[in-house]
């Protein structure tokens, strides 16, 4: 019996908030709740590399999908190759 599969609670519409702060929590990362208008939940997410990502789901336009937004800064170097 010890072969058989945890049961999974599906991803829903109704849970992916949570489902999402909890893989988040798994992989250590610094998350903070934030509350931003018309969005069913808003995460802060910081990598281990101090990078800082967003990570959102709107309740009123493109409700089928997660929104996420990061600022990329280029080094000198990719700069340079950039042109």
């Amino acid at each position: 019996m010890g072969r058989i599969p945890k049961k999974v609670e599906p991803i829903t519409v109704d849970n992916i908030g949570v489902k999402l702060r909890d893989w988040l929590d798994e992989f250590n990362l610094t998350v903070k709740s934030i509350h931003e208008l018309d969005t069913d939940f808003c995460f802060i997410v910081t990598t281990d590399g101090g990078k800082t990502i967003s990570i959102s789901r709107s309740t009123t336009k493109n409700i089928d999908y997660l929104s996420l937004r990061a600022v990329l800064t280029a080094t000198e170097e990719e700069k340079s190759i950039l042109g």
